[in-house]
């Protein structure tokens, strides 16, 4: 992420995680099976990648869903907790969204 965006201007620090499954006990999830994302607010443009098993998934699919909604969700969350949002304003996805750079 931090080669991808070397000539951007960032408004965050860049936010990653990875998470794999440890077992195989009571889950319909195999061992080594997870996820790794990295995203970070930019001043300028956007970008997606995502993968499945490395392989390129150019129209999303529902692990890039799955990833926008809960980031939407705590962005919002958090705001609105934090009472930051002007009265009467409400945000919206493309208010989160427009200005992240993220690998899923």
């Amino acid at each position: 992420m931090a080669q991808l965006i070397e000539n951007n201007t960032t408004i965050s620090p860049i936010f990653s995680k990875g998470k794999y499954r440890e077992d195989e006990e009571n889950s319909s999830y195999s061992k080594g099976e997870g996820a790794e994302w990295a995203m970070v607010w930019c001043e300028d443009g956007s970008h997606r990648e995502s993968y499945v098993n490395l392989i390129p998934t150019k129209l999303g699919g529902t692990h890039e869903s799955g990833f926008k909604s809960g980031v939407f969700e705590a962005v919002k969350s958090f705001a609105e907790q934090h009472s930051m949002l002007p009265r009467g304003v409400r945000i919206n996805a493309d208010d989160v969204w427009q200005r992240v750079w993220f690998i899923l």
